[in-house]
């Protein structure tokens, strides 16, 4: 599937939400800038690294669902900026977002998904024994 940006945050959003952009520089030029990696990459990878350099965080990190959520495997990529309550660049659902990625975590927990440890109950453990033995065949048992 080739990459497609989607909507990308305005100038005046990226200025407005990060105001840690000033520590690094003119916060118009670096949203302008930010903006053309966003459009011109060719993966959201891609866009992620570049944008990384460019305003100096603390690399590119991913989140996962766990098994167990309503989307396991679902997740989004951010820029770590060292604060997971301080709003920063996050790639949700094939769209560039600005916000913080620990709001997120947190909304998303509240609709059922599962991030960190799993924990799995005696009831999950159970019944993936028992779908464990269904699928070998009796010789197995």
């Amino acid at each position: 599937m080739a990459y497609d940006p989607g909507p990308v945050p305005t100038v005046a959003t990226l200025v407005s939400d990060l105001p840690w952009l000033g520590e690094v520089g003119d916060p118009a030029d670096l949203a302008k800038r930010s903006r053309a990696i966003m459009f011109a990459a060719e993966t959201s990878e891609e866009a992620f690294e570049a944008l990384n350099r460019l305003l100096q965080t603390y690399g590119v990190e991913e989140v996962h669902q766990h098994p167990g959520s309503p989307r396991p495997g679902i997740g989004f990529r951010y820029l770590n900026v060292g604060d997971p309550y301080v709003a920063t660049i996050i790639r949700f659902r094939g769209r560039w977002r600005v916000g913080a990625y620990g709001d997120l975590i947190e909304s998303l927990e509240r609709r059922g998904a599962k991030f960190g440890k799993h924990e799995t109950s005696v009831a999950e453990a159970e019944a993936a024994e028992v779908n464990r033995l269904w699928r070998l065949k009796p010789s197995e048992r």
